[in-house]
């Protein structure tokens, strides 16, 4: 059993089996180990038993699959099979294979097997759930899901088909077991008995990291230093920018995780287990609901989303995925702002009913651009991704295109979903009845800059509560934190503390962060924005709850984007307190979506 702990290791409960397809590598073959060994990089350097080998290799070959194609397979029994049938316990061994048949658009094939005990040993546990290994499918081209066929077949060596069985005959006999046509959650990705958890306590989350030129590769390095993670893959399509943060998790993990172009090239690799988004806004969502139907547990930068139907969409991805996503709005797990909104809660300023936020920065102009040829560390198709195209210009990468509308959503999207979320936690509102917005482009006039630097967003909602947000892009002096106003005072909070004021503004209570109800942040020197990143970690592998559930992420996110369209449409929008959408007007309402790259990822409705 510890043989199997320490091969499995990150990855599979002792009682989950794992195969793969070998792509005909004898070198790999003679050895008798699986794909699946050299995608969880660990059971290269353990040596199973030879008769245990010997007993899996003779149940593939009177299968009959694949050798005259060569698509070799190659199956790892745990000891603890071998030794119930050397104790003639035959029936103690049966699996369950579930058989998922891939095509690409390519038409070249794939096979991957997925097997998981249903016997029980004397002093151990009971055997869980199925364990998900997906195999790299095609080098050329996404896999389309709805081409997945997943069946069952129940093994036990006495029933095996005969040695000379063709593949036709095994196929028919897994059809014939079957249960279904389409993957459910817990076939489509790693899953324990809870389908959410990294299996074992003791397990580290295996991260890939999207988009780390700026803010993902603070994630990267963050995730890097956490105990209960390990960062695996680097995503970027900027080659400087994946060496970059490469180097940052090495320092940190010392051992250098593997870099990447592809996006695709993720979702095919069994071996991570959680996908952090940190890409522009209109990769967000669908990189999100891309990584969910791998299998992938999700932790997305705010916004959550490009416009509100992607944001709809990825909360109904991860109701279905049965996986854990969690928004980047990190304030959420700060000790005092935890404290401080139980607080608001439970009475210290009377009810609440108005609050207001503002965020203030000094970013200068960003020029006129000129088209430009595509520079070779960049690959420009697969940034822009489901966006529709527009030519290379030298002054849109990186980072300002946050303020062009085809990729970002401006500093409504950028940084007021931080604050309109703080807002919305303290007055205990979901969406708005009611949105205004005014602002424009007020600084460095003649640029190439779309969205307003300077911005005003209005939020009503029912039972007599509102929200006010200001956005200064351009402009130093702001006010440090959200302010709530209640029938009995007000509370400043701020990332350092908080402080409540009674009616007459007499400061009755003032708490530092220091001060606050302490969180697990995993040791001393790490900072507040860990405990978010920790909190992910947690839920995935002992099932804490997150304390930004996507559902939470996406309704903040909402209420940035409905102030854009306020201010782009330029009209007061009335909208659904339970959904967010916008009521009588059609013409608003077509910004609640884009149009998207053909070809590319597109919304199923």
């Amino acid at each position: 059993m510890q043989n199997a702990l320490d091969a499995c290791a990150h990855h599979l409960h002792p009682l989950q089996i794992l195969a793969g397809l070998n792509q005909g590598r004898s070198d790999i073959a003679d050895e008798g180990v699986g794909i699946g060994d050299l995608l969880c990089g660990r059971l290269a350097r353990h040596r199973y038993d030879p008769g245990e080998r010997s007993d899996a290799l003779q149940l593939f070959e009177q299968s009959g699959v694949g050798t005259a194609e060569q698509d070799l397979l190659r199956l790892v029994l745990p000891p603890h099979c071998a030794a119930q049938r050397n104790q003639k316990k035959k029936h103690d061994c049966s699996s369950h294979i579930s058989l998922l048949l891939f095509r690409s658009e390519s038409r070249e094939r794939r096979f991957a097997l997925y097997i998981t005990t249903s016997g029980e040993r004397s002093g151990s546990p009971a055997a869980c759930g199925s364990a998900l290994r997906v195999l790299h499918s095609s080098q050329e081209t996404m896999m389309d899901k709805s081409e997945i066929e997943t069946q069952e077949l129940e093994i036990m060596p006495e029933s095996a088909p005969r040695k000379n069985a063709s593949r036709r005959e095994f196929m028919t006999r897994i059809a014939a077991a079957g249960v279904g046509a389409t993957a459910s959650p817990a076939v489509r990705g790693m899953s324990s008995s809870n389908q959410t958890q990294v299996a074992g306590s003791n397990q580290r989350v295996r991260i890939a990291v999207m988009g780390t030129n700026s803010r993902g590769d603070s994630l990267a390095g963050s995730f890097a230093r956490l105990p209960g993670a390990e960062v695996v893959t680097i995503c970027d399509v900027d080659s400087r920018a994946m060496a970059k943060t490469q180097a940052t998790v090495e320092k940190h993990q010392k051992s250098r995780p593997k870099g990447v172009t592809d996006l695709r090239r993720v979702l095919d690799d069994a071996s991570v287990d959680a996908l952090v988004i940190a890409a522009p806004d209109h990769w967000h969502a669908p990189a999100a609901i891309l990584a969910l139907e791998a299998g992938k547990h999700v932790y997305v930068e705010k916004p959550c989303s490009h416009n509100p139907r992607e944001g709809e969409l990825l909360v109904e991805a991860a109701r279905q995925s049965n996986r854990m996503v969690q928004m980047g709005n990190q304030r959420r797990s700060y000790p005092h702002m935890i404290e401080a909104f139980a607080a608001l809660k439970s009475g210290v300023i009377g009810r609440v009913c108005y609050s207001r936020s503002c965020y203030n920065n000094n970013r200068g102009p960003i020029g006129t651009g000129k088209t430009a040829p595509i520079p070779d560390w960049l690959d420009y198709e697969l940034w822009q991704g489901p966006a529709p195209r527009r030519p290379y210009v030298d002054n849109r990468i990186h980072y300002n295109w946050h303020w062009f509308w085809n990729w970002g959503t401006g500093e409504a999207g950028n940084n007021a979903v931080h604050f309109m979320d703080l807002c919305r936690w303290g007055l205990d509102v979901r969406f708005p009845v009611l949105v205004a917005s005014v602002g424009g482009r007020y600084w460095h006039l003649g640029d190439d800059w779309e969205t307003p630097d300077t911005q005003s967003i209005v939020l009503e909602f029912e039972g007599g509560k509102s929200m006010l947000w200001e956005g200064l892009s351009c402009s130093t002096l702001g006010y440090p934190g959200p302010t709530f106003h209640g029938e009995g005072g007000s509370m400043l909070i701020t990332d350092s503390g908080y402080t409540v004021y009674d009616e007459k503004s007499k400061v009755v209570k003032e708490v530092s962060g220091e001060a606050a109800a302490p969180v697990d942040l995993t040791g001393p020197g790490f900072s507040k924005d860990m405990a978010h990143l920790n909190n992910f970690l947690k839920a995935i592998t002992s099932g804490e709850k997150l304390n930004s559930p996507i559902e939470e992420g996406h309704n903040s996110t909402v209420l940035g984007h409905l102030g854009n369209i306020a201010l782009r449409k330029q009209r007061t929008l009335h909208c659904d307190g339970k959904t967010g959408h916008i009521i009588g007007d059609k013409d608003a309402m077509t910004l609640w979506s884009r149009e998207y790259q053909p070809g590319w990822w597109m919304p199923r409705s």
